[in-house]
């Protein structure tokens, strides 16, 4: 027997993002008191250092959560909510495939593009090395025919709060004449 799966739309991955501010508050919390609780017990307050990072973690959901509310207004404001068909891909923190369009929000500028529009895409490597850190990245670059650029995260060995997937045959699927370089 088939499951059915309900398709998220933009008001669902909405809800998701807030519930999520909620969810890393509440744990947040009951980290804090169990980490003061083990340190007035042991009389060693440095523990609640690790409280520290937990904040930033829920800086990042409240951007998300920006983004998406970003995301919505624009498609109402250019008539789009119900013409970008089903969302395919979200990456969990700035962009959406659909049907019909991709979708990005960045630095509160929020943007829709056609897959029919996209002129070129290529890949873009990045290797970082250092004493702190030493990471791979890859990014997919998608040019458009007005020239315009855009660069999605497709691969990292990095912890980042998105989630990244390679969504080039996807994009060459969706446009037979994109100009693909590697």
């Amino acid at each position: 027997m088939k499951k059915l799966v309900k398709e998220n739309n933009i008001n669902d991955y909405i809800k998701i993002a807030k519930t999520d501010i909620y969810v890393y508050i509440i744990i947040l919390i009951l980290i804090s008191l169990i980490l003061l609780f083990i340190s007035y017990k042991v009389n060693w307050y440095y523990l609640m250092i690790f409280c520290i990072a937990f904040p930033f973690t829920i800086i990042n959901r409240i951007l998300t959560y920006r983004n998406l509310k970003n995301i919505k207004n624009y498609l109402i404001e250019n008539s789009l909510l119900d013409k970008i068909g089903k969302i395919v891909f979200w990456n969990e923190k700035n962009y959406f495939l659909t049907d019909k369009y991709i979708i990005t929000s960045e630095y509160n500028v929020t943007r829709h593009y056609k897959y029919d529009d996209i002129l070129k895409i290529s890949k873009r490597k990045n290797t970082v090395l250092n004493s702190k850190h030493s990471y791979f990245e890859e990014y997919l670059i998608i040019t458009f025919k007005d020239k315009e650029q855009i660069e999605l995260l497709i691969c990292t060995t990095a912890l980042v709060d998105e989630n990244f997937k390679d969504i080039t045959e996807f994009l060459l699927n969706k446009n037979k004449n994109i100009i693909f370089s590697k």
